[in-house]
């Protein structure tokens, strides 16, 4: 963006405005298919998650005495084993998007340090030869 308004506003030039275009829609175009991906994988990794540990928790259920169930009231059991596994589900399927947002500001000063370099080293090469 900051490339747009030094050049095509300052300079007043649209010599590469079509390419700015379609590589600004390609980026954007990017992080839309990457984001979907990620919030896919996360709703499907937290429904597995979830379905797996209640399945889990009711198959051990299954197996303990009466007295047990005379002791806790099954609604308590119950409400406990579906809160704590949602709880858990979410945590475990949703960890990785903070880490992957804090890292993203990084990866673009490399990107971005990557092109101005190859670009200076471009052009002191072009006035060598």
């Amino acid at each position: 963006q900051r490339y747009a308004i030094d050049h095509f506003i300052t300079e007043k030039t649209l010599d590469t405005l079509p390419a700015f275009i379609a590589l600004y829609l390609l980026f954007v175009t990017g992080s839309f298919v990457l984001n979907y991906g990620s919030f896919y994988r996360a709703f499907f990794m937290e429904m597995n998650v979830s379905l797996e540990l209640r399945r889990a928790a009711f198959n051990h259920l299954q197996t303990l005495s009466f007295s047990f169930f005379n002791r806790n009231s099954v609604g308590y059991i119950h409400s406990r084993v579906m809160s704590d596994t949602e709880r858990i589900s979410s945590l475990v399927s949703w960890w990785q998007r903070p880490c992957r947002a804090s890292m993203q500001p990084y990866a673009s000063a490399v990107i971005s340090t990557t092109s101005r370099l190859i670009k200076t080293r471009k052009k002191k090469y072009d006035t060598e030869s």
